[in-house]
C-alpha cells in the first residue's frame, strides 16, 4: 500500500485570511492584480505571476511587512490537532504555498506550531525592492507548470499517494494531479473542480479531513 503525503496550500486554506493579498494591497501601489488575470488566462505560470507581483514591493523592512498581517494569522479550526494526528501516523504533511516564507513561519510560530514542513518562495529585500525566488522545479518544466505541480509529480513518481488541500484557482493544476482533493467549501477551487468534473471533497475545518482519514 502506497504511503500518503498530504499537501496543503496556506493562504485561505490553513490561514483564514489571504495574507499575500493583504501584503500586496498594503505595500504595492501599482496594479498587481493584472498578473493574476494573466495567469488565469494562461499567459503566465503561477511562479511567474507571484514573482512579478512581489517584485513590486518597495518596503525593505520585514518587521513592517509582518506587522501588516500580525492580527490576521488566525488558523483554520482543527489545524493543530490535524498536524498532531498526521505526525502520529506514518503519513507526511507539507505546506506548499506561494506566500512568503517568513510570513508562514511567523504565523505558525505565533500559533505555537513548530513541527510543520513548508515549501514557499524566499524573498530578498534590498534597496532595489523585492526579489522573489520560487522553489526550484526538478521534474516538471513544461508549459505553464509550477513548483506545486512539481512536488506532486515527484511524490507520485516515488510511489506515494497524494492528498491535496486548497482553496484557490492556483491550486487546481497541482490538485488535479493528486489522488484526492479537499477544497475549502465555497472556494474557487471547489467551483473549478465541480465545473470541470474533477472529484473532490469540500470542507470547512481540518477536523473533517482528519475524520475522513480515520475512517478510510
Amino acid at each position: 500500500m502506497n504511503k500518503l503525503t498530504i499537501i496543503s496550500d496556506f493562504d485561505g486554506t490553513v490561514s483564514l485570511h489571504e495574507l499575500g493579498e493583504i501584503i500586496l494591497k498594503k505595500f504595492v501601489p501599482d496594479d498587481w492584480e493584472k498578473f493574476y488575470s494573466q495567469m488565469i488566462r494562461g499567459n503566465l505560470s503561477f511562479d511567474e505571476c507571484i514573482t512579478k507581483q512581489y517584485s513590486l514591493i518597495r518596503e525593505r523592512n520585514r518587521e513592517k511587512i509582518i506587522n501588516s498581517v500580525q492580527d490576521k494569522c488566525e488558523l483554520r479550526k482543527g489545524f493543530r490537532n490535524f498536524v498532531d494526528f498526521v505526525n502520529d501516523t506514518n503519513d507526511q504533511f507539507v505546506i506548499v504555498s506561494g506566500g512568503l516564507d517568513f510570513i508562514i513561519d511567523y504565523c505558525l510560530t505565533s500559533n505555537k506550531i513548530s513541527n510543520v514542513r513548508y515549501v514557499a518562495p524566499q524573498i530578498k529585500l534590498d534597496s532595489r525592492g523585492a526579489t522573489l525566488l520560487p522553489p526550484n522545479r526538478t521534474i516538471v518544466s513544461f508549459g505553464r507548470s509550477n513548483f506545486k505541480m512539481d512536488l506532486v509529480v515527484r511524490l507520485k513518481l516515488s510511489n506515494r499517494k497524494v492528498l491535496y488541500i486548497g482553496d484557490g484557482l492556483s491550486d487546481f493544476a497541482p490538485a488535479s494531479l493528486a489522488d484526492m482533493i479537499f477544497a475549502v467549501r465555497g472556494s474557487s477551487l471547489e467551483k473549478k473542480c465541480r465545473n470541470d468534473g474533477i472529484a473532490y471533497k469540500s470542507f470547512n475545518d481540518f477536523d473533517e479531513i482528519k475524520n475522513f482519514l480515520i475512517c478510510n
